[in-house]
């Protein structure tokens, strides 16, 4: 076993000597803070009186500062302690179950228990989704099961992916639920389900997962199943969900419908034994836009013709028939991961999930990737009159499979029109400069941010970014057990697309641990959910609990996501991780009263000429890929210089408590410590300088076992107390005359401005 110490923050050394004098020796004792001395060095505080007159204090010499990140087992990595400032700092540490993680925030002010808190659902067993509630995004403690299934019901076996959403407006004595409970709309958890026993319109030989509804006025549940009459199953003016048409699109459409008598829909109604989701509904709409595809955006009778809005019985063939390359409506499915979104321009209601289809019908369908259905594609519905108890199967649409930048030709051309009037001039973006492209900007350009040659794509989330009005579907591809699993960044212009898969030079990897180069200790991360909590993204997504074990048992995490610009001028969302280093907590959690405040000071450098870019110390962006060509327009600040000092000032003096410096990822260009850190301080009422010296690095927890490579968002941190301070000068060598030094990032946690 190898044993990696930790900083102990309960070690407090207190110095806080009275101001028993006026003269300048009296002053520097009075100036002496309360300091952390974290580590075990025996270096005393010094204290005297700058040229100037000014007191200095040296805090605790030659003593480690840095958060360290706990005490593993080398074979297992299975934590045994970690001790710092759960205060001021977060880890990925959670070791419990929870894969498919979705993140939800209570919004529902008039319920005093559970506004404000943080509830987590995820796949945790068969036939039960747990909850847990948490203050902070980190500590998690169970609550009740939030759904259970119950006998009689559809469900009997596999048990995936829950999300919950919230509609304040919703009718919950529609939705069979106690008007009077406490709070106020309706909880909906969307989830995915094996069913108990064959289903008419299922194949007998194949694999069967289907989408389930669950409604609740409570966040935490009891969930029941959703009941009630199904309205969005109309489809070229014949409703899918009674039982007589529905057989018409099933794999028993030539038997006696009493021989079924338990499974058909009567008059619209779903009952507890029917499949929330009308897969039947879903195949008649995508043939019914197969067929019509031609007549896209018009009006049609029931024979395909073309015929005014008024005209009885005239269905509308929705804009994305035109996209329709062959007849989805054939073959078996296998639905799971839905996900709801709001789209905040219009205010209407999506849902995304991911699809296969399986049986020997539909494995003899090709294009140019190969067989269509061999691959596991995200699709997205529209929800009939803003009801998420209620899909218009209408709007059923294919928005991205595997290996694909875009559903085909045909969909690069048809919006062609829309990226040549997108007014990009109060963006920046430059969509006629989009890789790959030539005279058309959303032409499909080589990707292979899919990493894994397994042809999947699943877990999808749906974001809206409103200062360039474009719409980012993020989706994890591969398979969940293997390394190589990550999250792909999708572009386009409506909730329904068409989207355009970025590449990884354009930064199409929104997560991804470069299948493995970059941290041995987290591995297979994706699957997320994503939560916005004031100015802060923050993305929960699960990793493999034991990376050289059971590849099955995930637990959630979280890291930071920022808004950057690629190369292209194109805004993308990229991921601070995957970490397991000590990193800030989140302010916008409103679990800490500490931000990172480096931003508001004006940041200068002395001692240095050679250096590229200040600003890359402050944008918030910590690069985690050594492979330059995923996301290279991600870059480190870099000097050659044999030494430099960053200055960070302030308009005013700041509350201030931890200093954190980054490492490069690549050991030729790390710092061996932080030569000094400087704080101009006030301290009982007297100005005076703060003094670090020799803040050290562990190398043994932040290098990688290959010895080439630093681990994710390692940085050596200086903690300490609560102190005024207008000015931190931090001064860094070069240890090695051969290589420059890289720092990704530095911040400076404090009290924000508005606090």
């Amino acid at each position: 076993m190898r044993k990696l110490f930790t900083l102990i923050l309960s070690g407090l050394m207190l110095f806080s000597i009275l101001l028993s004098g006026c003269n300048t020796d009296d002053n520097a004792n009075a100036f002496l803070p309360k300091v952390y001395a974290l580590g075990t060095g025996s270096g005393q505080s010094v204290t005297g009186v700058t040229e100037d007159g000014k007191p200095y204090a040296t805090m605790l010499e030659d003593v480690h500062y840095s958060n360290e990140i706990g005490v593993y087992d080398e074979s297992s990595r299975n934590e045994i302690v970690e001790v710092y400032n759960k205060d001021v700092f977060y880890r990925n540490n959670n070791w419990f179950e929870c894969a498919d993680p979705a993140v939800f925030r209570c919004e529902d002010v008039t319920d005093t228990e559970n506004y404000g808190k943080y509830y987590l659902y995820g796949t945790t067993d068969v036939g039960v989704f747990n909850c847990y509630e948490s203050l902070d995004l980190v500590s998690w403690k169970p609550k009740y099961p939030a759904y259970m299934y119950s006998e009689g019901g559809w469900e009997g076996k596999e048990s995936w992916a829950p999300e919950v959403v919230w509609d304040k407006n919703a009718d919950r004595e529609l939705c069979g639920l106690d008007p009077n409970a406490k709070g106020t709309g309706v909880y909906y958890l969307f989830y995915t389900a094996g069913p108990s026993s064959k289903y008419y319109y299922m194949a007998d030989t194949v694999r069967d997962l289907d989408l389930g509804l669950a409604v609740s006025t409570s966040p935490y549940g009891p969930f029941v199943a959703w009941s009630g009459v199904e309205q969005g199953a109309t489809i070229g003016g014949v409703n899918y969900a009674e039982a007589e048409n529905y057989q018409k699109y099933t794999t028993y459409k030539d038997k006696d419908l009493a021989e079924v008598p338990e499974h058909g829909r009567r008059n619209g109604e779903v009952t507890r034994d029917d499949i929330w989701f009308n897969i039947p509904a879903m195949r008649a709409s995508m043939t019914f836009q197969y067929n019509n595809r031609e007549n896209a955006g018009k009006w049609v009778d029931a024979d395909g013709n073309v015929v005014p809005q008024n005209t009885a019985g005239a269905t509308f063939v929705p804009e994305q028939a035109r996209f329709m390359e062959l007849d989805e409506g054939v073959g078996n499915a296998v639905l799971l991961d839905s996900h709801p979104f709001i789209d905040p321009v219009t205010g209407d209601y999506y849902m995304y999930f991911s699809r296969s289809a399986q049986d020997t019908q539909t494995s003899r369908i090709f294009d140019e990737y190969g067989p269509v259905f061999d691959f596991q594609s995200i699709y997205a519905v529209k929800m009939l009159n803003n009801n998420w108890g209620q899909v218009d199967y209408s709007t059923v649409t294919r928005v991205m499979r595997p290996k694909l930048n875009f559903i085909n030709e045909l969909a690069c051309d048809g919006y062609y029109e829309d990226a040549k009037n997108f007014d990009n001039t109060p963006y920046n973006i430059k969509v006629d400069e989009v890789k790959g492209a030539t005279e058309n900007p959303w032409t499909c350009a080589p990707c292979d941010s899919d990493q894994d040659e397994i042809k999947i794509n699943e877990g999808p989330y749906m974001i809206y970014n409103p200062e360039c009005g474009l719409y980012y579907l993020m989706l994890s591809s591969g398979t969940y057990s293997r390394n190589a699993y990550a999250v792909n960044l999708c572009v386009g212009y409506s909730p329904l697309g068409p989207f355009r898969k970025l590449s990884c030079e354009e930064g199409g990897l929104a997560l991804s641990v470069d299948n493995g180069a970059t941290t041995e200790v987290m591995r297979g991360v994706g699957h997320h959910s994503m939560i916005q909590l004031g100015d802060d993204l923050v993305m929960c997504y699960h990793h493999q609990v034991n990376p050289t074990g059971d590849v099955h048992s995930r637990a959630p995490t979280i890291d930071r996501v920022v808004w950057t610009v690629n190369g292209n001028g194109l805004p993308v969302m990229y991921t601070n991780g995957a970490t397991n280093t000590v990193q800030p907590k989140i302010y916008g959690i409103g679990a800490t009263k500490y931000d990172i405040i480096s931003t508001d000071a004006v940041l200068t450098a002395k001692g240095g000429t050679n250096y590229n870019d200040l600003s890359l110390l402050t944008d918030g962006v910590i690069p985690v890929h050594p492979n330059s060509r995923i996301s290279p327009f991600i870059k480190e600040f870099s000097f050659s210089d044999s030494s430099i000092t960053f200055v960070f000032s302030f308009s005013e003096y700041r509350k201030i408590v931890s200093v954190m410096v980054y490492q490069s990822l690549n050991w030729d260009y790390t710092f061996n410590e932080i030569a000094k850190i400087e704080m101009d301080a006030k301290i009982n009422g007297i100005e005076g300088v703060l003094i670090i010296e020799n803040l050290a690095y562990n190398w043994d927890l932040g290098m990688q076992d290959n010895n080439e490579l630093m681990r994710a968002g390692s940085n050596a941190v200086a903690v300490f107390e609560e102190v005024d301070c207008k000015e931190v000068r931090i001064t860094v060598n070069k240890p090695y005359s051969d290589y420059d030094v890289h720092i990704p990032e530095i911040y400076i946690l404090g009290v924000p401005k508005n606090a």
